[in-house]
């Protein structure tokens, strides 16, 4: 049954709509329903398949023009496609759906959309669709909104999209669509995947006082498959918190451009984590990601792994330090740029934060290269064999003394040479003691 403007009268959508024919579709079709038409969307079973295809809904008078369907099931696919919504207020209400539901190209839509307390049997399916507010919302915990089928949300745009005690059976998948708030997921459990690809984050240039921040929210949620954020773009804040990651936790090719909380380590990550190509806008901003990487690897024993990530973290809190120190301190305290760079010098260029042993053995070789050009520069070495005015002569002596082996048929000349030489065999004892240290750590761990 096709319905469009030349057959359409609200008996006959009314009588049509609530068949008790399930093998049939219903297709309402290029038309503006009448003002206060919603009122029908009530307390019913619908049998039949329905699509709404470039119909106008108007808007409704009553609940503050709120176009609701309440209590209601339906048995068959539900579709949207390019239609318009002039109510402020789109509304499922404890509406069960046995099939898919669908919006597709609905561009004119309503400033919130919400799913409350429904139940999702099958596939939903947001698609090339312009929304301001989309609600998913649960009644106070009594009863959540339940998503037995998939989750698709492509190529589509957001002002907010808010999940709010949800029961997801199977994956969400929100791919290639913008947000020009939030997007945001609060006290939710994800038997699956939730995966979010090509997926941007935009921040809103004011904020209201007192309102919750603008970005990328995860608290207090569950995910038994895992969270994948690949060439994910978030200029808000990016927050998780409160979370467990039974699963895996992919992050990959993504900008987190705002101020980053991540303080689900102390629940224990259980699954694998795989962190790759992640930028933040902020020094050190990255810190409590490589922390929860650190131990998510830890945990499942791959210590080489949880390793790499400590260094990416105290690489990650040096910049934070460093973006925060002054001059004007004293030379020694934490907040002295002095210290900090010095801590940058020692700790990552010669330590690499005790996870790099060759970095000692480099600067080991380094070391021997400087002194032995600066001998034979400087011809500061005596000798009783004729060769010894070769460089290959000044590296031998140069490493000799490095590594406090005791002259023989070369010695520095007095004075200055003597000194320099001295302060070689310092240099060697203190690196090749940090090496040692180094590999010990690294190996002992």
């Amino acid at each position: 049954m096709i319905m469009t403007k030349d057959n359409f009268t609200l008996p006959k959508l009314h009588q049509e709509l609530f068949s008790q024919d399930e093998k049939s579709f219903l297709e309402i079709k290029s038309l503006e329903l009448p003002e206060n038409a919603g009122y029908m969307f009530s307390g019913r079973t619908v049998h039949r398949p329905v699509q709404f295809v470039d119909v106008t809904f108007p808007p409704c008078n009553s609940g503050a023009g709120q176009l609701s369907f309440s209590e209601m099931t339906f048995k068959g696919t539900v579709s949207f496609h390019r239609c318009s919504f002039r109510s402020k207020f789109l509304r499922f209400c404890h509406c069960t759906f046995e099939d898919d539901l669908v919006f597709f190209d609905c561009n004119n839509v309503p400033e919130i959309i919400s799913l409350d307390y429904s139940v999702m049997r099958k596939h939903l399916n947001i698609r090339q669709c312009r929304f301001d507010h989309l609600h998913v919302m649960s009644d106070g915990g009594r009863v959540p909104g339940l998503f037995e089928g998939r989750v698709d949300i492509e190529e589509s745009s957001f002002r907010e999209l808010c999940v709010l005690q949800a029961h997801c059976e199977m994956p969400w998948y929100i791919r290639r669509s913008t947000f020009e708030r939030k997007l945001d997921f609060s006290n939710c459990r994800f038997a699956s995947w939730l995966y979010l690809d090509e997926v941007a984050v935009k921040e809103s240039p004011t904020r209201v006082p007192g309102q919750f921040p603008d970005g990328l929210s995860i608290g207090s949620c569950t995910f038994s498959g895992g969270l994948c954020l690949k060439q994910v773009a978030c200029d808000g804040d990016f927050s998780v918190f409160d979370s467990v990651v039974d699963g895996s936790l992919h992050v990959s090719d993504s900008a987190l451009n705002g101020i980053l909380t991540f303080l689900s380590v102390d629940k224990g990550p259980r699954g694998e984590c795989a962190i790759s190509n992640v930028t933040a806008r902020h020094a050190g901003a990255l810190e409590p990601l490589y922390r929860y990487a650190k131990v998510a690897k830890a945990n499942r024993g791959d210590l080489d792994a949880s390793g790499e990530f400590y260094y990416l973290e105290r690489r990650a809190h040096n910049a934070a330090a460093r973006a925060r120190a002054r001059w004007l301190v004293q030379p020694l305290s934490p907040t002295s740029k002095l210290r900090t760079w010095w801590d940058l010098f020692i700790g990552r260029g010669v330590l690499g934060y005790g996870e790099k042993p060759w970095r000692p053995l480099c600067c080991a070789a380094g070391v021997m290269l400087v002194f032995a050009v600066i001998f034979w520069w400087k011809s500061a070495v005596a000798t009783v064999a004729p060769e010894a005015s070769s460089f290959g002569a000044c590296l031998y002596f140069s490493m000799v003394t490095f590594t406090t082996l005791g002259y023989g048929d070369l010695y520095p000349n007095p004075g200055f040479p003597r000194a320099l030489a001295a302060g070689e065999a310092v240099l060697g004892m203190i690196l090749m003691s940090l090496f040692t240290v180094v590999l010990a750590r690294k190996f002992i761990r």
